[in-house]
């Protein structure tokens, strides 16, 4: 199964659970609608019922049916945006992928001529040979400079083989004479000092060399690095490769934005199906002004102990608009819990979808094996029996690697950076910092040398420290004998 297949997959899922999720918030806006007009209805009657009983005037009504006029023109209107934006997102996602085809054409082209380029892949594979040296003595060095932090320390926290030091025994600055130089020297023979000077200064030594030796080169490699990016972005240039690179950013950034500027229409239609939208507070502010001084209850009251038969007429359309209302509010409330519940699908949805977009599971190089039951985890994920992070080690369970990048260096052909995307050229063959991953007999005795104890107490001890250099391959190995 290759990578665009399994992101094609959890795609597909994502809309499958977008698209009620979009019907039902069209719905709840609907419903918005719906209930207003019934408020809208409901204040009318009883405008009607205050006018034959109380002295008001009707042009409240008005404006709040131009409130409500509005909001719906306004909700349209974001509608509309909506869909113009949508469809420059899809010309512009139909964009990125021709030139992404393109681009793959422009790196074959690229490879095939830089691997015939003779010059080009001499220094390459020189290169490549060179920063292995040095990866494999920096190596070395971290684990000279982890030995000499870990025993270092032993020659300064013992008391007597401080003091020795200190007062400079065995070198030619001592001055003790008489008692106090025998009472030195028996004291050195407690901390067995000549061995574990010795020791100390090998220490010394082996992290000063290292250190030299993790720093020879690093200019020229860095030199002939350039030397490779610069081949690879002039044939970059030949091929088209630069070109197509620069549009296909523009056409992705469009991408980004449009679904930006989408997400933003779709916040601002949430609210209105939601009734949070300033429009639906002012009208609703209005009507509640409306109502103001206007007990219903009392209202009603009144007009049943009137003989007008209009005003009992006008108590049956508000009980029924009453009733409709609480009704309409309880459909609605439902409505809202199965647009929440689909929302937070969808939500979920999506961030399986993100996390197998990171490019550690998507690219060319990835495919999965035929064990991988993809449908099964969604369907699992999606029923909350797993969470993304289960889904996503199951799925690097059947990860594979694909061995067929280009060879060719570097991180992209941006003019910053003046190499090739990483993601894109990952060929053995292009230039690396990392180290190789064979294993010498060098690397093998010098972890096994690097691993033993510098402090010994034994005064009568034979063993002294060695530091060997093997000149055929670049490695070193470090031993020095237990001490203290």
């Amino acid at each position: 199964m290759k990578s665009e297949y399994l992101l094609s997959k959890l795609q597909a899922n994502t809309r499958d659970y977008e698209r009620p999720y979009r019907q039902l918030e069209e719905e709840c806006a609907e419903a918005t609608s719906i209930r207003l007009k019934l408020e809208v209805q409901l204040t009318s009657k009883l405008k009607e019922l205050a006018g034959i009983q109380l002295e008001e005037g009707a042009q409240v009504g008005v404006d709040v049916a131009r409130q409500l006029e509005l909001r719906i023109a306004e909700e349209q209107s974001m509608r509309d945006q909506l869909g113009r934006v949508e469809g420059d997102i899809s010309t512009a996602m139909a964009a990125a992928s021709s030139l992404a085809e393109q681009y793959g054409a422009a790196q074959k082209v690229a490879e095939t001529m830089l691997a015939a380029d003779g010059e080009y892949m001499r220094r390459l594979h020189a290169y490549q040979a060179d920063n292995a040296d040095l990866e494999r003595r920096k190596s070395l060095q971290a684990e000279v400079q982890d030995e000499c932090a870990r025993k270092l320390p032993a020659f300064t926290q013992n008391r007597l083989y401080a003091y020795l030091k200190e007062r400079q025994y065995g070198t030619p600055d001592y001055t003790g004479a008489g008692v106090l130089r025998l009472a030195d020297a028996w004291i050195a023979r407690q901390c067995n000092f000549r061995q574990n000077q010795g020791n100390e200064q090998m220490l010394l030594a082996m992290r000063t060399e290292a250190a030299k030796r993790a720093g020879e080169g690093v200019q020229r490699l860095q030199a002939e690095q350039a030397w490779l990016n610069d081949q690879v972005r002039s044939v970059a240039v030949t091929c088209g490769a630069v070109a197509i690179e620069r549009e296909l950013f523009e056409q992705r950034e469009a991408v980004t934005q449009g679904k930006k500027r989408a997400n933003d229409i779709h916040t601002t239609l949430a609210e209105y199906a939601e009734r949070r939208d300033a429009r639906y507070g002012k009208a609703q502010a209005m009507l509640v002004q409306e109502l103001q001084g206007h007990d219903v209850s009392t209202l009603i009251e009144c007009a049943r102990q009137t003989a007008s038969s209009d005003d009992d007429a006008l108590v049956e359309v508000i009980i029924d608009l009453r009733d409709r209302l609480a009704k309409h509010d309880a459909k609605y409330a439902a409505k809202l819990e199965q647009r929440a519940a689909a929302e937070a699908d969808y939500d979920k949805a999506k961030v399986l979808e993100r996390e197998m977009r990171q490019s550690k599971f998507a690219g060319s190089r990835y495919q999965y094996g035929s064990g991988l039951n993809l449908e099964s985890l969604i369907v699992g994920y999606m029923a909350g029996s797993m969470n993304s992070s289960e889904v996503a080690k199951e799925v690097r369970a059947h990860q594979e690697i694909v061995d067929d990048a280009p060879l060719i260096l570097g991180s992209g052909f941006s003019e910053s950076s003046r190499t090739w995307p990483s993601s894109s050229w990952t060929n053995s063959s292009s230039p690396s910092r990392s180290s190789s991953s064979s294993n010498d007999d060098d690397d093998r005795q010098r972890s096994s040398s690097s691993s033993s104890s510098s402090w010994s107490s034994s005064s009568s001890s034979d063993s002294s420290p060695s530091y060997s250099t093997s000149g055929d391959s670049g490695g070193s190995s470090y031993s020095t004998s237990d001490s203290f």
